[in-house]
């Protein structure tokens, strides 16, 4: 779901009846139109769980779901710091000094924080963020050594280099992977 298909199929074909838009979902059936002397064809996508489109209101996620080119956010980032990215996904580092480099909107809101002060704000988030959700969960990370990507379901992704430990609070069910980076 909402890796473009529709906008290309709509470029190729001018149909003006497929809906392309920053909304996972919107294509519910196959859409048929002509390309020179073939058939195209754009079919709706596979739904995956763990996604913003689940957790928030579309008028509030499609803030948060990147459309144009990413520009890095470099935080540097001491021995039991925390960052808060909206009022979502909460970060903590526990291990000595490194550099946090945040992909995402523009409109991404970051807090660099304490950990208890950042467990505080997640645990009542309406008085403290626009954007939340009611549930959480945590777990601990032991990033290896080397470049690492975390990926925080369709909403961005951070680079940090290991070793380091790494917990991360989130909304319940929500997609996070932990690669290689996948640039340098």
């Amino acid at each position: 779901q909402n890796s473009g298909k529709t906008t290309l199929y709509k470029a190729l074909t001018q149909e003006q009846k497929a809906l392309a838009f920053k909304k996972a979902g919107l294509t519910q059936e196959a859409l048929i139109a002509p390309f020179g002397n073939h058939v195209l064809y754009d079919m709706p996508g596979l739904y995956q769980d763990g996604y913003l489109h689940q957790m928030l209101p579309y008028d509030v996620y499609k803030k948060l779901i990147p459309d144009q080119e990413m520009n890095p956010r470099i935080f540097q980032i001491k021995s039991e710091q925390s960052l808060i990215l909206e009022g979502l996904i909460g970060l903590t580092f526990k291990s000595e000094a490194l550099s946090a480099v945040i992909y995402g909107t523009k409109q991404l809101k970051i807090h660099k924080t304490n950990p208890s002060k950042m467990k505080n704000m997640l645990k009542h988030p309406a008085d403290h963020f626009e954007i939340f959700v009611q549930t959480y969960e945590t777990k601990a990370f032991k990033i290896p050594r080397g470049k690492m990507q975390v990926t925080f379901a369709d909403m961005g992704f951070m680079h940090i280099v290991g070793p380091t430990h790494l917990e991360i609070t989130y909304p319940k069910g929500m997609h996070l992977t932990i690669t290689e980076a996948m640039f340098e």
